[in-house]
């Protein structure tokens, strides 16, 4: 009895570990990224999204913008981020980013300067405001402690998108205001992530009206890799997808690995204890 209940507890406790990471990770992306091979993007995904949409089991859509960055703040404090670009009306049906905010809000739009205060702290509605608003950004709460911001302040981010000189490609700078924070709880997505608008994103990394793919949320997470068989039968190159458990591949085969690992040394103590209650009988 005591080695049955072991086994029982010890797994559960297992899948229940693995059940929260899975939820953390999957809440924070999608459960599907379609995009292209060589990563060059996609110009008219209004288009593709009307060839997949009517598959029944997705229930949400989203475009995206996923590339690398230089976030600075006026304190001169400098820090590397992943900069996502999002739509913001859709961004919601694929993602639980805006249950995540913990600061402010999820505003990609346009963000006002935040309004001077007089000696008694109280908001000075007399008191000139010489700054103008600027679009919105959303960062992970590690991210925002080291660079020191707080809401309405000014961040700049820099890509590899601007013109190649004699001394190799030059950064292209745009400004941005702080809208809000996330938190995730995984230092991973916390520590380095950042959230602009799709059209921000475009404008900063030279894409024009192109996007790096498109998210997906399904009914059911269990179902990505049946639906992502239809989607590649259907598009075909240069299209691909990729699954939840493809992007975070290592972590959950590893997981699986030591349940069954935890299985079949748990198991041995029920072995033991038949073989006794066996021989005992006998």
């Amino acid at each position: 009895m005591i080695g049955v209940a072991a086994l029982i507890i010890v797994l559960s406790v297992m899948n229940g570990f693995e059940s929260e990471v899975r939820s953390r990770i999957i809440g924070f992306d999608s459960h599907i990224r379609l995009g292209t091979y060589h990563d060059r993007g996609i110009e008219y995904y209004d288009a593709l999204v009307e060839q997949i949409k009517d598959i029944d089991q997705i229930k949400g859509i989203s475009p995206y913008i996923l590339e690398k960055g230089l976030v600075r703040s006026s304190l001169n404090k400098g820090e590397g981020a992943v900069i996502r670009g999002a739509d913001q009306a859709t961004v919601v049906n694929v993602s639980d980013i805006s249950k995540n905010i913990i600061y402010g809000e999820l505003n990609l739009g346009m963000v006002q300067p935040p309004k001077k205060k007089n000696d008694e702290d109280e908001e000075d509605e007399s008191a000139p405001v010489d700054e103008k608003p600027l679009p919105g950004i959303v960062l992970g709460f590690n991210l925002a402690d080291k660079l020191m911001v707080g809401l309405g302040d000014k961040v700049t981010v820099g890509s590899l998108s601007g013109s190649s000189s004699l001394f190799g490609p030059a950064l292209f700078y745009k400004q941005f205001r702080v809208a809000g924070y996330f938190q995730t709880g995984l230092y991973q997505f916390d520590d380095t992530f950042a959230y602009i608008s799709l059209e921000s994103a475009q404008n900063l990394f030279k894409m024009d009206s192109k996007v790096t793919g498109v998210e997906l949320k399904l009914n059911n997470l269990n179902d990505a890799n049946s639906v992502a068989e239809e989607i590649d039968n259907r598009l075909g190159y240069p299209y691909k997808t990729l699954t939840w458990f493809d992007m975070n591949r290592n972590l959950f085969s590893w997981m699986q690995i030591e349940k069954w690992a935890a299985f079949i040394i748990l198991s041995l103590i029920i072995m033991v204890a038949s073989f006794n209650i066996a021989s005992t009988l006998i």
